[in-house]
Parts: structure tokens; sequence; C-alpha cells
């Protein structure tokens, strides 16, 4: 990612609330969102941020990342208001592919 974007500051966040308050103090361009993270999932956290955005107008793209690869998780996924999806193991190829989709 480095390489691909020098200026990019990543942020990380150990579960889904961390991630929710993370957003709220640092306004990201792109989240990358774990599905599976304890305290609060991440279908929840990009709920609840899509909740947030509403009063702002904002949209930050969300890519989810999982390692259910089924249609049925990528749904949850898109119904939870995320925008695309990796699944794990992450290729490098496709989150430089993801990455440049959501940011110019």
């Amino acid at each position: 990612i480095a390489k691909t974007f020098p200026q990019a500051t990543i942020i990380e966040a150990q579960n889904g609330l961390e991630a929710l308050e993370s957003y709220k103090k640092e306004t990201p361009d792109l989240i990358f969102m774990d599905v599976q993270m304890p305290i609060m999932d991440g279908l929840k956290a990009s709920r609840k941020i899509r909740e947030l955005e509403k009063a702002t107008q904002d949209h930050v793209p969300i890519i989810a990342l999982t390692a259910g690869a089924f249609q049925e998780e990528h749904d949850r996924c898109l119904e939870a208001g995320m925008d695309s999806f990796l699944t794990k193991p992450i290729e490098p190829k496709n989150l430089i592919e993801s990455l440049k989709q959501f940011i110019k």
C-alpha cells in the first residue's frame, strides 16, 4: 500500500466499537472493515457509520474483509452499507485494485 499510496495514513481498530469511534474522530477517506470482530461486528459498525453519514451527507467507502466467500456473506455486507468486498486471505493485487477504485 505504501508504494501505491505513499500519503496514506492507516488507523487500526481492534473491534467494531473502536472502528466507529475512529470514524468519528478521523473522518477517513476509506475504511477496510473486518466483518468478524469482537464487541461490535463490522456489519453493525458499518450500519452505525451509515446512520451518522445521514446527518452530514458524506459517504466514506467501506470495503468488507471476510473469510466468508459465500454469496450470502457478500449480500449481508452490502445490506449493511458496505461498498465492496474482499475475501481473506487478501491478495495484494485485489487490495490495490479496491483501493484504486475508491481513492483518486
